[in-house]
């Protein structure tokens, strides 16, 4: 090995602990890939054919698609939702009591829909929201919690006369043209 023109080289360059070191690295580099290779050898394959056990829909499973269930109001469709799923492979077919795998609702699902999930959901399905958690992700409802550290805020136009009520400042509004001039704003017409 050490009349090898590349020994001779990397002795030249480089010194014995670097040398070392880089020989290491080369060493761990191989071994790493042949682990992983070996690893991907003996993993199941992916042929759409599984048990029970493997995919958990209670029956082997065959080349269907899986089925996407779109809850949404007609004049919010959704596109970008069902793009999204459609490229992933799934059916847009899903509904009320059919074998949906995944429940997508803009609003929160479960005060509406309690009668057509049933007492419970099966293994393979899934819901993009948490139950008991909407009044977290919905700003009206967060907003309306008494809580000191989240600002007031209103349902337009049915609060609007508390809104008037609370609103009794002035605020400061720049110019658009010049940022240089400031109006004061005394007031809140609505």
């Amino acid at each position: 090995m050490k009349g090898h023109p590349i020994y001779s080289i990397l002795s030249c360059l480089l010194g014995n602990r670097t040398r070392r070191w880089l020989l290491s690295l080369v060493a761990m580099a191989i071994t790493l890939s042949i682990i992983n290779g070996y690893l991907l050898y003996k993993s199941p394959r992916q042929t759409g054919t599984e048990t029970t056990e493997q995919n958990g829909m209670g029956t082997e499973s065959s080349h269907k698609s899986p089925t996407l269930w779109i809850y949404h109001d007609k004049d919010r469709p959704l596109h970008h939702v069902m793009t999204v799923f459609s490229r992933a492979g799934y059916a847009l077919d899903g509904g009320p009591g059919g074998d949906w795998h995944i429940l997508w609702s803009h609003k929160y699902p479960f005060k509406t829909l309690s009668p057509s999930l049933g007492a419970s959901l099966r293994p393979h399905q899934r819901i993009n929201h948490y139950p008991g958690t909407g009044c977290f992700v919905s700003k009206p409802s967060l907003a309306s919690l008494p809580f000191s550290y989240i600002p007031k805020a209103f349902r337009l136009p049915q609060q609007a006369q508390q809104l008037r009520e609370e609103v009794n400042v002035e605020f400061l509004m720049h110019s658009k043209d010049e940022l240089e001039q400031i109006f004061m704003i005394s007031g809140l017409h609505l």
